[in-house]
Parts: structure tokens; sequence; C-alpha cells
């Protein structure tokens, strides 16, 4: 049985012994915890994964691993190699390396879920009369807009007097940018990318946004 026909990944390249990750999380989960970033990689659904159960007597799945939301509650944990922990997985001892990459887009309910979990940095590029009055989202750091790149200037010691955060570093992938309604976190966006910021994500709608869906301000 050909793995990769199963797959529906026909003519792709893939050295003997790489895993092909099937990824049947929720959005959510992949936005919040981030995919893995490789070529071998499906998104799957629960019909699918059912599937893979129905067939595990007559077909090869020991070159599959499966990504879920829990894996205490999916039987097919049971019959393939299945994490429900993206990080346990990259530092678990099967021979594919992988990086972790994350969407550009946030929802509210990923940004969210990623602040309860103090998975990102979220700044805030409004100017700083704004955090008084509407507010500011809890657990935002504020950098304004007509202060970048300028404030990329100073030194690490400098940069954490005057905003009270460590400046990140340009290839983090955990910063995310937000601001009122979504057009300065654009500007901020080019400015920033300009200075090595490659994996720079948006929380699109912004503040407004999250007034709208009942988010605490403080």
């Amino acid at each position: 049985m050909n793995w990769f026909s199963v797959l529906g990944l026909v003519g792709l390249t893939v050295a003997a012994n790489v895993e092909v990750i099937l990824d049947a999380r929720s959005p959510l989960t992949r936005e919040v915890y981030g995919s893995p970033e490789t070529k071998t990689i499906l998104t799957v659904d629960q019909e699918y994964v059912d599937n893979i159960q129905s067939k595990v007597k007559e077909e090869d799945l020991t070159a599959a691993v499966l990504l879920v939301d829990d894996a205490s509650t999916e039987e097919s944990c049971n019959l393939v190699p299945c994490f429900d922990d993206l990080e346990e997985y990259v530092n678990s001892s099967y021979p594919q390396k992988i990086e972790i990459s994350y969407p550009e887009d946030l929802s509210f309910e990923g940004l969210k879920k990623s602040l309860e979990l103090e998975r990102i940095l979220l700044i805030d590029v409004r100017n700083r009369s704004e955090l008084v009055d509407p507010g500011q989202i809890p657990g935002s750091v504020n950098l304004p807009l007509h202060e970048i790149p300028q404030a990329f200037e100073l030194s690490p010691q400098q940069f954490e007097e005057k905003y009270n955060f460590t400046v990140p570093e340009p290839l983090d992938r955990n910063i995310v940018l937000t601001c009122r309604s979504g057009k300065r976190i654009l500007v901020a966006k080019e400015r920033m990318e300009a200075l090595g910021y490659e994996y720079l994500r948006l929380y699109r709608g912004s503040f407004n946004d999250w007034v709208a869906n009942g988010g605490d301000i403080i």
C-alpha cells in the first residue's frame, strides 16, 4: 500500500522514514499553538480520522503521526502515534525535525486564549492617550506607531526602561500587533519587517473587535 496515495499526497517527494503529519486539530488550536512547518502535513477532519481507525488493520500507519485537540478522548490515539501537545511532538524522539509556524491573523478567541496562556507578546501601537481612554486590552504592551522604528535604535536597557517590556527578537514568532481598528498595525508591520521582524502576527479587528466581542479592558 502506498501510504502517500492514501493521504492524497501523490507526487510529493519525501525522504525515507520521514513522517506524514495528520493535523486533526481545530482551527482555534492551530491558531494558538501553531502548526508544524513541513511539506509533509495534511489537515484532516474528524471523518478522516475515523476512516483511519476503520482501516488500521489493512493500512500501514507506521509513517504517520496524528495531531489532535485531546489525545485522552481520541480512540485513534491507540492505533497511531498521537499528540495533543505540539511542542511535545517537536521535542519527541521521532526523526523529523520541524519548526512551528503560526497563522498571521488572530481571531478574538485565538487572541484571548493566547493571552490567557501567555503565549504571545501583544504590542498595541496606538498613542499613549488611547490607553487611558478608551482603554487597552489586558496583557498588552504599548509601542506607539510614531516611535517605530526609532524605538529599536535604543539599547535593550533603554528600550525596557522606556516601554516597560523587553525588546523582542526579530525572529520571535509570538509577536502580535493591535491598534484601534486594524489600520495602524499594517504600517507598523511594514516598518518592523524592514528591521528584520519576519513573523509578525496581526489582530486585524484590534481594539474595536475586542470590545465588540465583550473582551475586558483596563
